[in-house]
Protein backbone atom coordinates (compact mmCIF):
# COMPACT_ATOMS: atom_id res chain seq x y z
CA UNK A 1 0.00 0.00 0.00
CA UNK A 2 2.92 2.86 0.55
CA UNK A 3 3.94 1.45 -2.38
CA UNK A 4 1.38 3.13 -4.40
CA UNK A 5 1.37 6.50 -2.56
CA UNK A 6 5.04 6.68 -3.08
CA UNK A 7 3.75 7.39 -6.91
CA UNK A 8 1.12 9.88 -6.11
CA UNK A 9 3.87 11.78 -4.46
CA UNK A 10 6.44 12.19 -6.95
CA UNK A 11 5.79 14.94 -9.57
CA UNK A 12 4.22 13.77 -13.02
CA UNK A 13 7.22 14.53 -15.63
CA UNK A 14 5.61 15.77 -18.82
CA UNK A 15 4.05 14.11 -21.55
CA UNK A 16 5.89 13.14 -24.82
CA UNK A 17 4.51 14.51 -28.03
CA UNK A 18 4.58 13.50 -31.53
CA UNK A 19 7.47 15.22 -31.96
CA UNK A 20 9.22 14.94 -28.52
CA UNK A 21 9.66 12.01 -26.33
CA UNK A 22 10.93 12.31 -23.19
CA UNK A 23 12.66 9.21 -21.38
CA UNK A 24 10.99 10.31 -17.97
CA UNK A 25 7.60 10.08 -19.25
CA UNK A 26 7.90 6.74 -20.44
CA UNK A 27 9.18 5.53 -17.37
CA UNK A 28 6.16 6.88 -16.25
CA UNK A 29 3.96 5.42 -18.28
CA UNK A 30 5.56 1.91 -17.72
CA UNK A 31 4.92 2.25 -14.18
CA UNK A 32 1.45 3.23 -14.17
CA UNK A 33 0.79 0.43 -16.52
CA UNK A 34 2.49 -1.86 -13.72
CA UNK A 35 0.38 -0.61 -10.99
CA UNK A 36 -3.10 -1.29 -13.02
CA UNK A 37 -1.61 -4.53 -14.08
CA UNK A 38 -0.87 -5.46 -9.68
CA UNK A 39 -4.62 -3.74 -9.05
CA UNK A 40 -6.55 -5.86 -11.67
CA UNK A 41 -8.19 -2.30 -13.34
CA UNK A 42 -10.20 -3.06 -16.11
CA UNK A 43 -12.01 -0.21 -17.35
CA UNK A 44 -13.12 -2.56 -20.82
CA UNK A 45 -17.23 -3.40 -21.36
CA UNK A 46 -16.89 -7.08 -22.02
CA UNK A 47 -16.82 -7.49 -25.96
CA UNK A 48 -19.96 -8.63 -27.76
CA UNK A 49 -20.77 -12.00 -29.60
CA UNK A 50 -19.77 -11.88 -33.05
CA UNK A 51 -22.47 -11.45 -35.62
CA UNK A 52 -23.64 -14.68 -37.91
CA UNK A 53 -21.71 -13.95 -41.12
CA UNK A 54 -24.99 -13.96 -43.02
CA UNK A 55 -26.16 -10.73 -40.75
CA UNK A 56 -23.07 -8.78 -41.85
CA UNK A 57 -23.15 -9.57 -45.52
CA UNK A 58 -26.69 -8.47 -45.42
CA UNK A 59 -26.05 -5.12 -43.66
CA UNK A 60 -23.00 -4.37 -45.46
CA UNK A 61 -25.32 -4.35 -48.74
CA UNK A 62 -28.09 -2.69 -47.58
CA UNK A 63 -26.41 1.07 -47.40
CA UNK A 64 -24.42 0.97 -50.26
CA UNK A 65 -26.35 2.41 -53.20
CA UNK A 66 -26.15 6.53 -52.64
CA UNK A 67 -25.32 8.57 -54.61
CA UNK A 68 -22.14 10.79 -54.90
CA UNK A 69 -22.44 14.77 -53.76
CA UNK A 70 -22.54 17.04 -56.59
CA UNK A 71 -20.44 20.24 -55.73
CA UNK A 72 -22.08 23.41 -56.92
CA UNK A 73 -20.27 25.44 -59.31
CA UNK A 74 -20.27 28.92 -56.62
CA UNK A 75 -22.27 31.77 -57.05
CA UNK A 76 -21.04 33.71 -60.08
CA UNK A 77 -21.52 37.17 -60.97
CA UNK A 78 -22.11 38.62 -64.46
CA UNK A 79 -19.20 41.02 -65.33
CA UNK A 80 -20.59 44.90 -65.02
CA UNK A 81 -21.07 46.20 -68.11
CA UNK A 82 -20.28 49.98 -67.23
CA UNK A 83 -19.95 52.78 -69.45
CA UNK A 84 -15.99 54.34 -70.21
CA UNK A 85 -17.26 57.74 -71.12
CA UNK A 86 -19.58 60.12 -70.44
CA UNK A 87 -22.82 60.52 -72.73
CA UNK A 88 -25.37 63.52 -72.67
CA UNK A 89 -27.72 61.47 -70.55
CA UNK A 90 -24.84 60.50 -67.79
CA UNK A 91 -23.93 64.38 -67.72
CA UNK A 92 -27.43 65.49 -67.39
CA UNK A 93 -27.94 63.06 -64.48
CA UNK A 94 -24.52 63.61 -62.81
CA UNK A 95 -25.43 67.19 -62.44
CA UNK A 96 -29.12 66.91 -61.27
CA UNK A 97 -29.36 63.72 -59.21
CA UNK A 98 -25.83 63.42 -57.50
CA UNK A 99 -25.75 66.82 -55.91
CA UNK A 100 -29.00 66.03 -53.67
CA UNK A 101 -27.18 62.72 -52.06
CA UNK A 102 -25.95 63.09 -48.67
CA UNK A 103 -22.83 60.70 -48.71
CA UNK A 104 -21.16 60.90 -52.17
CA UNK A 105 -18.35 58.64 -53.73
CA UNK A 106 -17.24 57.18 -57.07
CA UNK A 107 -18.58 53.99 -56.31
CA UNK A 108 -21.92 55.36 -55.19
CA UNK A 109 -21.88 56.86 -58.71
CA UNK A 110 -20.46 54.13 -60.32
CA UNK A 111 -22.81 51.85 -59.01
CA UNK A 112 -26.28 53.98 -59.76
CA UNK A 113 -24.95 55.78 -62.69
CA UNK A 114 -23.49 52.76 -64.40
CA UNK A 115 -20.14 54.51 -65.17
CA UNK A 116 -17.05 53.14 -64.39
CA UNK A 117 -14.98 54.33 -61.10
CA UNK A 118 -12.56 56.72 -62.62
CA UNK A 119 -15.29 58.32 -64.63
CA UNK A 120 -17.23 59.01 -61.67
CA UNK A 121 -14.15 60.67 -60.17
CA UNK A 122 -13.56 62.66 -62.59
CA UNK A 123 -17.42 63.94 -62.54
CA UNK A 124 -17.12 64.39 -59.02
CA UNK A 125 -14.08 66.35 -59.40
CA UNK A 126 -15.99 68.31 -62.38
CA UNK A 127 -18.96 69.03 -59.71
CA UNK A 128 -16.85 70.23 -56.91
CA UNK A 129 -15.02 72.99 -59.12
CA UNK A 130 -18.55 73.89 -59.59
CA UNK A 131 -19.37 74.13 -56.20
CA UNK A 132 -22.19 71.65 -56.08
CA UNK A 133 -20.95 69.20 -53.68
CA UNK A 134 -18.08 70.14 -50.83
CA UNK A 135 -14.94 67.38 -50.17
CA UNK A 136 -15.84 65.88 -46.76
CA UNK A 137 -12.54 63.43 -46.73
CA UNK A 138 -9.55 62.88 -49.37
CA UNK A 139 -7.32 59.78 -49.08
CA UNK A 140 -5.30 58.86 -52.11
CA UNK A 141 -7.22 56.05 -52.50
CA UNK A 142 -10.68 57.82 -51.72
CA UNK A 143 -12.69 60.64 -51.73
CA UNK A 144 -15.58 61.69 -49.85
CA UNK A 145 -18.23 64.21 -51.09
CA UNK A 146 -21.37 65.52 -49.73
CA UNK A 147 -23.98 67.82 -51.00
CA UNK A 148 -23.22 71.42 -50.67
CA UNK A 149 -25.54 73.54 -48.15
CA UNK A 150 -26.65 76.78 -49.56
CA UNK A 151 -26.94 78.93 -46.23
Amino acid sequence: MFFFFFFLMIRRPPRSTLSSSSAASDVYKRQVRGLCTLLQVNNMPPKKAAAPASKKAAAANKGGKKTTKKWSKGKSRDPLQNAVMFDQVTLDKLEKEVPKYKLITPSVISDRLKISVAVAGHGLVMLAKKGAIKLVSSSAKFKIYTRAIEA
